[in-house]
């Protein structure tokens, strides 16, 4: 009955714009958490001058924006050589230096970080959160309501940070694209380089035999 009182008041307690069960501070705690096993798992590449770069690039976009939904984006690129980029709940993001090795133009890059970014304003981890935990919310109840418990509420997903590496599904990604679009837009950039870089993508994709 506890729980079930705790996990009442904490759907009562959310915003309209929020995502149901978890508050704004609670994502903020989760990607915190989950910021560690990122830079845990592949370490920061060690270039100053590109980390100012990206994040120069990341902060113009949220400059952009009407509504942030967080107040501070943390721009990073690690040290991967695959051609990817990925977003964790409360504004983490990050690029791999393979993905920058892969792009012709800033605008290219400014589009894919407006992608991330679009994943982030639109709660598309803690959405996936949701979806992958499942029925154990009831076993939780109300403790997931408490920033203070965002990192045991991490691990009830072990495979939370590999599902976000691999998207967040199609509709979501599609979402993301077309919001992300628009952010770049809205920064300056033309439309057309993200088509560009997904067109890149492809061919990339099939000359490395990838369906």
């Amino acid at each position: 009955f506890l729980y079930f009182f705790l996990f009442i008041s904490g759907i009562l307690m959310f915003p309209a714009h929020s995502v149901p069960f978890i508050t704004k501070e609670t994502e903020l705690s989760m990607g915190r958490s989950a910021n560690k096993e990122v830079l845990q798992q592949f370490g920061i590449y060690q270039s100053k001058a590109l980390e100012i770069y990206v994040n120069k690039i990341g902060q113009n976009l949220i400059s952009k924006l009407i509504n942030k939904e967080f107040s501070n984006y943390y721009f990073r690129i690690v040290d991967s050589s695959e051609i990817n980029a990925f977003a964790l709940p409360g504004g983490y993001i990050y690029v791999t230096r393979g993905l920058l090795a892969s792009l012709n133009s800033e605008g290219e890059l400014a589009s894919v970080i407006g992608h991330e970014i679009a994943h982030v304003t639109m709660h598309h981890g803690a959405k996936m959160m949701i979806r992958s935990i499942g029925a154990q919310i009831m076993s939780i109840g109300g403790a997931i309501a408490s920033p203070k418990n965002a990192s045991q509420w991490l691990a009830v997903s072990s495979a939370m940070f590999q599902q976000i590496n691999m998207g967040y599904g199609r509709e979501a990604e599609l979402e993301a694209d077309a919001q992300g679009m628009m952010i770049s837009m809205d920064a300056g950039y033309k439309p057309h380089e993200m088509i560009n870089f997904l067109k890149n993508l492809r061919k990339q994709e099939i000359m490395s035999g990838q369906s």
